[in-house]
């Protein structure tokens, strides 16, 4: 049976998101499913809304590297060294880690990487390319950050940043 049809939801918190049934449904619903509903969306699809937010797969990783290096350098000279996120093997981050990418026409624009920890949920890496850097991207990856915490029912979200703490 073919499982790759997919249902959206809009929620004004954070948008428009995709989630693939299949992974919550048994076979039985999914044939039922799939038998009454035509798919009208796929993970791929821009939206009148903006930007597409899909999670992030292993083919993935050298472009989260490359978003990743483009977000960061303008920081290596002023704090002396690469930020730790540029120097992440993104294709173990993608296995063990949440990370979820901001699509447009196709191209990854930016990213939320996120590990459920015991009481908070930590945003290890966000990223946006600098030439979409001011258009609200990041501010909705960190609602996205909120809505994984609820998920997961975790009471905090956890940002950890390069400037010392005093």
């Amino acid at each position: 049976m073919d499982k790759s049809f997919f249902a959206c939801f809009f929620s004004k918190k954070e948008g428009l998101a995709f989630y693939d049934l299949p992974s919550i449904l048994d076979d039985s619903a999914c044939q039922i499913l799939s038998n009454r509903y035509r798919p009208v969306m796929t993970d791929t699809i821009e939206t009148s809304i903006g930007p597409v937010l899909r999670r992030a797969t292993v083919a993935d990783a050298d472009v989260i590297a490359a978003v990743t290096d483009a977000a960061y350098a303008k920081w290596v000279p002023i704090i002396g060294r690469k930020p730790v996120p540029m120097l992440v093997d993104y294709v173990v981050a993608v296995r063990d880690h949440l990370i979820d990418v901001l699509e447009s026409d196709g191209t990854i624009i930016a990213l939320i990487e996120l590990v459920p920890e015991p009481g908070c949920l930590v945003v290890e890496n966000i990223a946006v390319l600098p030439a979409h850097a001011g258009r609200g991207h990041g501010r909705r990856l960190m609602a996205h950050a909120d809505s994984v915490a609820a998920d997961y029912r975790l009471g905090r979200v956890r940002l950890y940043t390069n400037l010392p703490i005093q």
